[in-house]
């Protein structure tokens, strides 16, 4: 109970000020790249309930293509996905603003109305 006061009382209070930084980033995201402002995942939350999960988008709209496309001519990266799933120094499915996004954590606020609705918390 007092987790979930926490954090109804932290979130409200930086509501405001999150709402003007999200909407400039929005408004970002829809000028760099084609597709929706937010990527949107089911997760396992409390007591096995699926939510909706919420990021900005940082990928671009047809990042299935661009990341085989990229495989294709690149063995040493085809290489590290196939190893690691992952590409550490250069990913061409993420987008400009998008690659500034995850390095400064940005993407990651729109779980604020996650945290409103109770479907995450701020405190782990």
């Amino acid at each position: 109970m007092l987790k979930r006061i926490f954090d109804l009382f932290v979130s409200i209070v930086l509501l405001p000020f999150l709402v003007i930084v999200m909407f400039i980033i929005a408004v970002i995201i829809k000028l760099d790249s084609k597709g929706s402002i937010f990527y949107v995942s089911k997760r396992l939350g409390q007591n096995g309930k699926l939510f909706n999960f919420l990021k900005f988008r940082t990928m671009y709209e047809n990042n299935d293509k661009l990341l085989e496309d990229y495989l294709s001519k690149n063995e040493k990266a085809r290489l590290e996905w196939e190893r690691y799933k992952k590409l550490k120094d250069f990913d061409p499915r993420v987008s400009r603003f998008g690659r500034f996004l995850r390095k400064t954590s940005l993407d990651e606020l729109p779980q604020i109305i996650n945290v409103l609705f109770g479907q995450m918390s701020l405190v782990g």
